[in-house]
Parts: C-alpha cells; structure tokens; sequence
C-alpha cells in the first residue's frame, strides 16, 4: 500500500509539475545525471529531471531517456505509440541498442558511421564534456612561456594493436628515448610504474590525469585518439587535451580528424608539421607519415594558434550554446513533433 500510495503522489506531482518544460524520467546513467551531473543546470533550464521509479504509473506523453540496453528492459512497456524514448550514447561512437529505432525513439550520439533517422550526431561533445569537467585543471599560465626539456608529451591507456604498432615505431626509432609518455596496458605510467590489476579502474583514473610540468617540459603532444581505422570521425579527451592545456599537437586518429577540428573552429599547427596525413586512408601510411613528421622534432611555439584554441575551448557561452544548438534544441523539436 504504501509503495502504491507514494506512485500516485509521484504522478501527481508529475501531472501538476512546471508544465511549461517537458519532463524526463531518466532510467541509468546518462548525461543527464550522471557521469555529467555538471551539465544538469544548463538541461533544468529546459526540461524537468526525474529519476525512473518502478513505483510510479507514468502517464502517456513521457519522454523516457536511457542508455544501455537492460534500463530499455525496465521501461519498454511504455513503448505503446504514445510515449517518446531517448538512447544517449554521446560519450559513444555507438550504440548498446539496435539502431533501427521507430519514430518514437532518438539517439543522441557523438558521431557515428551510420545516416539514419532520429539519430543526432554531436561530434564536438567531448570539446563541451571537457570544458566543464576538467574545469578546475585550467591552466593559468601556458607552456609556452617555459623552457622545453623533453620532445614531446604522449598519453596511451588501453593497449590496441594499433596503438602498439604505433608505439613500436616510436620505440624504433628512438623517438621516445627524450619523450614524456604512458602506455598504462603496458604498466608504464607518466608517474611512474603503473600495475595494471583491473580490467577498468586503473584508466578511468588515470585518462585524465594532468600535471602543468608534462605540458611545459615538451614541446608538443602526440595525441593517439580511440580509433585510427574507419569511420566516423570520433574526437575524444584525447584531442582536446592539448587544446585545452595550451600545446601544439600531432593527431594519431582517423582520416580527416583535422578536418573535423577545424569545422568545429579549431586551428591545426600546418606551419608544424605536413599535415597532409590526414587525407591518407590507409592506416600503415598515415601512421608512417606521422612518425615522420615527429623525427624533424618541430619546435615552433605558434603561440596564435594555441592562444586561438584555449580561448575557444574554454569561452563558457559558446560551449553553452553549442549544447543548446546540438543537444537540447533536437530534444525539443523530437519530443513537440506530432
């Protein structure tokens, strides 16, 4: 009974609730709540957020907002043509549902190889994540302004045939001998040795650690992104890593990421290095013209540019409208479609 009595007053409340923003009944973690409670306030300005309690009868015209496929489980009865169904996988470049999603349904995603309906792609979302997550770790003083001891910065978490073959090359050619860098699948860490001991919880940790030295001791950062192969193009912290901490960058990811930055308004170091890397489809030759371009060991500061992408990524209302424009705004006009 009591159980029974608390679902109706949570209907109630959800009937007579502030009916001018739609309400979400979120089920699991999702961007919504959580791992990005820091964009809760900007979504409240918006919509209504409520957790899904298995208590409460929800009336038709709820919109349900979930992310893995057992939390569909506990909701699907409400799949009856008059309710409306989010699928967030924007920390993804692909979904833990079957994509073949009906009219009630949207997936919201950072990028993906596939063009279908209802599925808003937000390739800048880790550029959005970022800037609010790492915001206590802004730097107040750029690498540039120190004298350089190292070549480069590298960071490497899990171990992937690709990220080896990449780093064996490095490795070959002596180009890490003078390098920052981390392989944590291979229990090297920027710390120190770091013991691999579980399958997960040693790269959460430590994917973004950030100590100012790495950055001002090198000249610039060898970013090697999630993918090389294939695809869509899927920009992760990786990449925005050096933009956000003030460091001239080289991009080990897939064909045309470059491309990708700067249709989202960033600048790349062409003055640097031949960029021409990004156009190459195939992996092992791209892979080998950038290691190239590592050898000459650039060391330009192309302070214009890094001063360029600081300001953009960290500018707070420009990232704010940019979720409104890709995030929030194609929420809105799914769930308000007829």
């Amino acid at each position: 009974m009591v159980q029974k009595a608390r679902g109706v007053l949570q209907e109630n409340l959800i009937r007579v609730g502030s009916m001018d923003k739609p309400l979400l009944v979120i089920n699991g973690p999702t961007i919504f709540n959580s791992p990005s409670p820091h964009h809760t306030p900007l979504l409240e300005k918006y919509f209504r957020l409520g957790s899904y309690d298995h208590g409460v009868n929800y009336p038709d015209g709820t919109t349900f907002v979930y992310s893995a496929k057992e939390k569909y489980n506990d909701i699907r009865h409400y799949n009856n043509g008059r309710n409306k169904f989010i699928v967030d996988s924007l920390w993804e470049n692909f979904f833990d549902v079957n994509d073949e999603f009906d009219e009630n349904t949207m997936g919201i995603i950072c990028n993906y190889h596939k063009n279908k309906k209802n599925i808003q792609k937000v390739p800048a979302w880790f550029w959005y994540e970022e800037h609010f997550s790492q915001s206590h770790q802004k730097p107040v003083s750029m690498p540039f302004e120190f004298a350089k001891t190292n070549s480069f910065l590298m960071q490497i978490g899990r171990t992937k045939s690709l990220r080896t073959d990449f780093f064996e090359d490095l490795r070959k050619e002596k180009l890490l001998d003078d390098a920052k860098y981390s392989y944590l699948g291979r229990g090297i860490g920027l710390e120190g040795s770091n013991k691999v001991n579980d399958v997960i919880s040693p790269y959460v940790c430590h994917q973004r650690n950030y100590l100012p030295e790495w950055y001002n001791s090198t000249h610039f950062t060898v970013v090697v992104e999630t993918h090389q192969d294939q695809g869509s193009v899927f920009l992760t912290e990786k990449t925005f890593k050096p933009i956000m901490y003030g460091h001239p960058f080289i991009l080990y990811g897939q064909q045309r990421s470059l491309e990708m930055l700067k249709n989202l308004g960033f600048e790349t170091y062409d003055t640097l290095f031949d960029e021409s890397y990004d156009e190459i489809e195939n992996i092992v030759e791209r892979r080998q013209k950038i290691i190239a371009q590592i050898q000459s060991m650039p060391k330009g500061q192309c302070r214009e540019v890094v001063s360029h992408n600081f300001d953009l990524f960290w500018n707070r209302k420009q990232v704010e409208q940019g979720i409104v424009t890709d995030v929030i705004k194609p929420i809105l006009e799914f769930i308000n479609k007829a």
